[in-house]
């Protein structure tokens, strides 16, 4: 799964046009349990914060390559992230 970014962002010397979510491991589970625990304390500041280190962990981008995103890309970004979530949940109910 992918999404495709109108404004490129940098990343060292290579410009980076789409992110691409690697596949969910148990690895991975600790670091979206923070983010659904920030989200369930509203403290939605750190909950902001946890979303874009997900958006770092599963793209593989560094985080401050993420914090470049621009804002016309962050709702397709988060969207196209909350669908690899759910497509991973829906895969494990079977």
């Amino acid at each position: 799964m992918s999404v495709t970014l109108q404004k490129p962002v940098a990343n060292g010397p290579e410009f980076v046009k789409s992110l691409t979510w690697r596949p969910i491991k148990l690895g991975d589970y600790p670091y979206i349990m923070q983010a659904a625990g920030s989200m369930a304390q509203g403290q939605m500041g750190a909950f902001s914060d946890d979303l874009l280190n997900l958006v770092a962990h599963f793209s593989g981008l560094p985080r401050a390559v993420v914090d470049e995103i621009d804002e016309v890309d962050g709702e397709p970004v988060l969207n196209s992230l909350g669908d690899h979530l759910a497509a991973h949940l829906k895969k494990l109910q079977k």
